[in-house]
């Protein structure tokens, strides 16, 4: 029997690493996720090109979570990592029974205006301690 080199996380998030809103998202996640339940990556890591084998979803236009049940997409994406963090459960998952049409055009929304929301510092993501070793390349 192998044995991993190091746990395997309850979950993925790929997201787009040239997006400042992304990166807020992360550092978001990482502040409330103290069970530390996601990895990272982003979107043109060799992690994603290993783990997402469907390559128009790796075009930097939406947040993935890959759990070891399916792959999320969009708002269900973003819904069910917020279900999954302190805080946020019981509005994440109130917001997960609105219809997935509607919700996506809200994230699509938010997608297409991403650039515009974000301001002209770079983008990279922000340290936050304790999140060494989470971010897969």
């Amino acid at each position: 029997m192998a044995v991993a080199a190091f746990p395997q996380p309850e979950a993925i998030i790929f997201y787009d690493g040239d997006c400042h809103l992304c990166n807020r998202w992360v550092v978001f996640v990482l502040r409330h996720d103290p069970a530390a339940k996601f990895q990272f990556a982003t979107l043109n890591s060799q992690a994603a090109r290993a783990r997402i084998h469907d390559a128009s979803l790796l075009n930097g236009s939406t947040v993935l979570l890959l759990t070891s049940e399916d792959l999320f997409t969009r708002s269900t994406a973003v819904l069910k990592i917020a279900s999954e963090l302190n805080g946020y459960r019981t509005l994440a998952r109130l917001l997960l029974k609105i219809p997935r049409p509607l919700r996506d055009s809200v994230y699509a929304f938010i997608a297409r205006h991403r650039h515009a929301l974000q301001p002209s510092s770079n983008p990279a993501c922000a340290f936050v301690p304790g999140s060494e070793g989470r971010f897969l390349d």
